[in-house]
């Protein structure tokens, strides 16, 4: 090899070489970036897991504050449905005890010959043509109408619920 060839070899290896540094200089670039980005896409992990559990505790909250008024409730609504059925057992023994009194008065007195109350005599005697209409119209059935917030179909049961209210 002679100095020329050096010299040739020397400037191909230098210009290899910048071109090395190079490459290098834009692979550190490369992974410059690349740890940026990672973290940056770490911090959103770790914001979304943040956020995650903010609203998993303000869900959980939300349900337990939900589960503790329905509990609310549903106490209150037993209470009511307690009380309501004591009233209705102690209605009971009373309707009880007022149809044994009604039946040991009926069986103890004697039938009465003149009504309890007197029958108010009239002011003016009616004709006796009025007296037969009356006669006509209390002869006549009489229709009784239900309540219009009742209505049920023929062949159903009545809804017992539609017409009462609960306290």
């Amino acid at each position: 090899m002679t100095k020329a060839d050096l010299e040739g070899l020397v400037k191909e290896l230098k210009a290899d070489l910048a071109m090395a540094l190079e490459s290098q200089q834009a692979v550190q670039e490369q992974l410059t970036n690349l740890q940026t980005q990672l973290e940056e896409k770490d911090q959103l992990i770790t914001n979304l897991k943040e956020g995650i559990a903010t609203q998993t505790a303000a869900q959980e909250k939300q349900h337990h504050e939900l589960e503790d008024k329905l509990q609310g409730r549903l106490q209150n609504a037993e209470a009511a449905a307690l009380k309501l059925s004591q009233t209705n057992t102690e209605l009971a023994q009373e309707l009880t005890t007022l149809k044994q009194e009604n039946k040991n008065s009926k069986s103890t007195s004697q039938p009465l010959s003149r009504p309890l109350v007197p029958m108010a005599q009239p002011l003016v005697q009616k004709p006796a043509s009025l007296a037969l209409a009356d006669s006509k119209r209390l002869m006549k059935p009489q229709i009784i109408h239900r309540p219009q917030h009742v209505n049920t179909q023929p062949g159903e049961p009545e809804d017992f619920a539609k017409s009462a209210w609960l306290l």
